[in-house]
């Protein structure tokens, strides 16, 4: 079979993300701290390996996201999935803590959680749950009787969490 210039090219790359994804992960897992203290190596590495660089969240965010589930005493909730549901996962099921993720587009939660069963990663529930409107803004349609109750131990993260403490305490 003959492969142009271009499909021989996105090939090559497409192997180079996935073993750079694999040793970073690698890393990350092995010491989140370290990982995140540390110089950008690691998250960047991350970041490129994910291969979603347009829509993926960037060094700082994920530092922070990552430092706030290692400070955190209770369940931690997150808007709209992608590499820091990874990151988070991984932090979630080294404390014992749990990750409920919220995403409205099934694609992303596939990819998602395809990620995490190929690394052996348990600490998220995933729901994918459509936006749906609460008046003067959009949400997700959660399920909300499922979830922990709102307390002070949770950290909100993602695309939508300007709205989780609305949504959680007026949806119940």
């Amino acid at each position: 079979m003959h492969l142009s210039l271009r499909a021989a090219r996105a090939s090559i790359r497409s192997a180079h993300r996935d073993l750079v994804f694999s040793r970073a992960i690698a890393r990350f897992m092995h010491a989140p701290t370290k990982a995140v203290l540390g110089s950008h190596g690691v998250l960047n590495d991350l970041i490129y390996g994910w291969g979603n660089e347009g829509w993926s969240a960037h060094h700082e965010y994920l530092a922070a996201c990552v430092d706030s589930a290692l400070g955190t005493r209770g369940a931690i909730l997150e808007c709209g999935l992608g590499l820091s549901t990874v990151l988070l996962a991984i932090v979630a099921q080294k404390r014992g803590l749990s990750l409920w993720s919220l995403e409205h587009l099934p694609i992303w939660a596939e990819r998602v959680q395809g990620c995490l069963v190929q690394r052996r990663i348990e600490g998220a529930r995933i729901h994918v749950a459509p936006l749906r409107s609460y008046g003067d803004f959009e949400w997700y349609a959660a399920p909300l009787a499922d979830m922990p109750a709102g307390s002070p131990s949770w950290l909100a993260t993602g695309r939508h969490r300007q709205h989780a403490a609305v949504a959680t305490a007026c949806c119940r």
